[in-house]
């Protein structure tokens, strides 16, 4: 393990600056993911260089989440008030967790520009929740309960595809994989995350399927119209598994009721 010091915590935020400059050109960054487990210690003038470094990001349009932060690491993070100051949404017990975050928190500036968009050309007021999605990375689950997304960014040889569920749905992943054969599609990487309830860090119970596909008939990444087809068929597989649990939850109420 290492430390974070006054030595190095200035050189730390300029190794970061000039890897986000050296991006700027071909793919601009909107994130960062602190992976911190080497850091077993800092002092109060990193904890300052921290607290700067994420103003100083979030100044440019750059989201800073930190994972794996050790428990004598948060201490002292949380004695010079820097998880309240960054916000504790923003922390993280694994990086999977922060990216997956990330990534929702992505899509979601993307849904809220376009309903700000949307509310102009109609005269509407945009929806409250709006505002709160974009500060909480986490909160689109809670919101929308289901959600489907898609990256070419995270793996080169396929497009990753996250499902995330409100909670777990029994036999769903089976669905899921019968879609990604029926629509002939390569699965390279199949993961299924359980998340529960952790007040400490905000995350929302629920369930994430990850998977890394390509299509068969061409070897690349799926195309636009390829992802339209599976989210279409994803989503289709999610709404019969919520209508199914529904009706038995009627069935069963109204059986106790007679």
């Amino acid at each position: 393990g290492s430390s974070m010091y006054f030595a190095n915590a200035s050189f730390i935020k300029d190794v970061l600056l000039a890897y986000v400059e050296d991006l700027r050109e071909v793919n601009p960054t909107e994130y960062i993911v602190l992976e911190m487990t080497p850091v077993i210690s800092i002092d109060s003038t990193a904890v300052h260089v921290i607290q700067d470094i994420v103003q100083d990001f979030r100044s440019r349009g750059i989201q800073v989440a930190f994972a794996m932060v050790g428990n004598r690491v948060e201490k002292t993070m949380r004695n010079g008030h820097v998880v309240e100051c960054i916000g504790k949404q923003w922390f993280f017990s694994t990086v999977n967790q922060a990216v997956t975050a990330c990534l929702l928190h992505q899509q979601n500036k993307r849904l809220g520009a376009a309903r700000v968009v949307n509310s102009n050309s109609t005269g509407s007021r945009p929806s409250a929740s709006t505002s709160e999605a974009e500060e909480n990375p986490m909160i689109q689950m809670m919101l929308a309960g289901d959600e489907i997304g898609f990256s070419d960014d995270l793996h080169h040889g396929g497009t990753t595809v996250f499902v995330s569920l409100s909670d777990n749905v029994p036999l769903i992943m089976s669905a899921f994989d019968a879609v990604l054969h029926n629509q002939r599609l390569s699965v390279t990487k199949a993961h299924m995350e359980v998340a529960s309830s952790d007040a400490a860090i905000d995350t929302v119970p629920g369930v994430r399927f990850t998977y890394v596909v390509k299509s068969m008939s061409s070897c690349e990444k799926l195309d636009d119209k390829e992802k339209a087809h599976l989210k279409s068929d994803l989503k289709a597989v999610i709404d019969r598994f919520r209508n199914e649990s529904l009706s038995t939850s009627t069935s069963a109420t109204g059986e106790i009721q007679l």
